[in-house]
């Protein structure tokens, strides 16, 4: 994926959490979910980082 188009879904899925965590309990299922969701593409994104890091002082 895309170093943009990975920030951008950051960004897009970071803004649904927020707006369904305003109606919600954090401990509601579709916030865990989501909250998981994020989590995953901020990993992502960080492995990213890291290997475009090892790959410049290589």
């Amino acid at each position: 994926m895309e170093h943009t188009n990975l920030l951008n879904e950051i960004e897009d899925l970071r803004r649904q959490l927020y707006a369904l965590s305003y109606d919600k309990e954090l401990a509601d299922p579709a916030v865990v979910r989501m909250s998981q969701e994020l989590d995953g593409l901020l990993n992502l994104y960080y492995r990213t980082c890291l290997s475009r890091d090892y790959r410049k002082v290589g």
